[in-house]
């Protein structure tokens, strides 16, 4: 006999599926490029976005890693950042990738020149 569905998880895959496709597209990445990056099939992810599948814990984290978001973000929609940490993310993915490197750089240097002046609250 089958288990009801609990209703919390019931519709989990379809609304992981939905923000991973959210991102990728937000990021102008194409399905072959992160299902290379995460080493899955481009099935397998057009999959995972419809919500027909469940993944892994450890396809979970490449995708997050891929997508560069968390994945508290994917399972649950939130994050535990503040949205002001949510807006630059969302500038960030909006960068190519070398932009990217130049801001992380960027601010990688500006956080190591606070922490050396004392200036942490």
């Amino acid at each position: 006999m089958r288990e009801p569905k609990d209703p919390i998880t019931a519709n989990l895959p379809k609304e992981v599926g939905k923000r991973v496709r959210d991102q990728r597209i937000a990021q102008h990445i194409t399905t072959e490029k992160l299902a290379e990056e995460a080493n899955i099939s481009v099935q397998y992810l057009n999959l995972l976005e419809r919500g027909e599948k469940c993944m892994s814990i450890a396809i979970l984290v490449k995708l997050a890693a891929a997508l560069h978001c968390s994945c508290d973000y994917l399972l649950r929609g939130q994050t535990e950042l503040s949205p002001m940490c949510d807006t630059i993310s969302q500038r960030f993915s909006e960068l190519t990738p070398l932009d990217r490197e130049l801001v992380a750089d960027l601010l990688r240097k500006t956080c190591d020149t606070i922490q050396a002046l004392g200036l942490e609250s």
